[in-house]
């Protein structure tokens, strides 16, 4: 078991208050290493007797700050006793955790697994959580709070770049991970001044937005497929995708009711995007002539007592189809199912709608995220030039 003792100014330095700090000296005999641990109390030198490790009666309350000090050793050894009653392992960095905090009886991999389990995340969201704890696992599987630190972060930045990841994908990885530590924090399991994200920045570089052009799309359209096959249903998803900018969760979320006629006999969708939780509503009888209901009314046939409009694979598997179907169209373009949504505005854009229309068909807050599109394509600087010249 770990030794306890009280040392009164193990640094040798009195403070410009003539006093020193008490710290809790605790030494391991199986890695003969020493972690000191502050008591938050300073004495004057000939208030404390190095032989006896005690308070002297110089101090006034002397009788009770060394109850007070013998307190806070025996809960340290109340907590390294009931961590071997579990059959684990107690280190110097555990008993300094628990000191830290008092209540910290977890590694931080199980903190992830409690938070995780608990949350009412949405499921891809989730999935993307695990994956993060999938790698921290692998690269500490008994995380200690006190352990995270600056340092720890570079070393599993470069852990994770070191198995050829791209670069925003660790960024999304220590994205989660900066959540955890902060969750950590509001439950005072990491105290605020210990958070490594107030100096570390994990790098990442613009994202390159895949889209396809108004001939791609054709191509996909007149995909000679099997009716209602795997490929089939997944084109019609991915296609619904590029007619309305509909992300994946809202495709998969699409129920019957959302789709509604006007007073005028035009069909309307009407959506919470889940992302934003904005409200939605897309013409649908105005939108590339119509197309996206003529695959509603197709899925509506094949599902006619669901309230759903359509039966979705997982966003994975749909990403593997595409990948199919990619090929089969002959584009050489990594296909997933985001860049039906970047289709819709390269395409609106080219068909020269205005970037405001563009902006409200995709629940966009910020203009600037519907002009990265246009970017894309030139297509401000090629419309105003072609308006001189042509």
């Amino acid at each position: 078991m770990i030794k306890y003792t009280l040392v009164h100014n193990r640094k040798n330095i009195i403070g410009k208050d003539g006093k020193a700090l008490v710290q809790i000296k605790c030494y391991s005999p199986n890695t003969k290493r020493n972690k000191f641990l502050s008591t938050d109390t300073r004495l004057e030198p000939n208030q404390w007797d190095s032989q006896k490790c005690r308070v002297t009666p110089y101090f006034a309350q002397y009788i009770s700050l060394n109850r007070i000090l013998d307190d806070k050793i025996k809960k340290l050894q109340d907590y390294e006793i009931s961590i071997l009653e579990r059959g684990k392992e107690c280190s110097l960095e555990m008993i300094e955790q628990y000191h830290l905090n008092g209540k910290v009886n977890m590694t931080f991999n199980e903190f992830v697994e409690d938070e995780i389990s608990n949350c009412t995340l949405r499921s891809g969201t989730i999935r993307q959580h695990r994956g993060f704890q999938k790698k921290l696992d692998e690269f500490n599987s008994k995380l200690l709070f006190s352990q995270i630190d600056f340092d720890l972060c570079c070393r599993f930045e470069k852990c994770l770049r070191d198995e050829d990841l791209h670069v925003n994908t660790v960024a999304n990885h220590f994205k989660m991970f900066k959540r955890f530590v902060n969750l950590a924090i509001d439950k005072e399991y990491m105290e605020i001044n210990k958070n490594p994200f107030i100096r570390f920045k994990a790098k990442t570089v613009p994202p390159k937005k895949t889209f396809l052009t108004h001939d791609e799309v054709k191509r996909i359209e007149k995909l000679e497929l099997n009716e209602n096959s795997e490929l089939d249903r997944a084109r019609d998803f991915y296609l619904f995708g590029v007619y309305t900018a509909l992300r994946f969760s809202d495709i998969k979320s699409l129920r019957k009711d959302n789709i509604m006629k006007t007073d005028d006999g035009q069909w309307q969708l009407y959506i919470q995007m889940q992302k934003t939780t904005e409200p939605l509503s897309i013409p649908l009888h105005l939108l590339f002539e119509g197309k996206p209901k003529d695959i509603i009314d197709k899925h509506e046939q094949l599902n006619p007592t669901s309230e759903k409009c359509f039966n979705c694979y997982s966003n994975e598997y749909q990403n593997r189809l595409l990948k199919i179907i990619a090929q089969m169209a002959k584009i050489d373009k990594r296909l997933s199912f985001h860049s039906s949504r970047h289709s819709f505005a390269t395409n609106l854009l080219n068909y020269g709608i205005p970037i405001e229309i563009v902006q409200a068909l995709m629940g966009h807050k910020k203009i600037q995220q519907t002009q990265e599109y246009a970017k894309l394509l030139n297509v401000s600087v090629n419309r105003e030039l072609s308006k001189v010249w042509s």
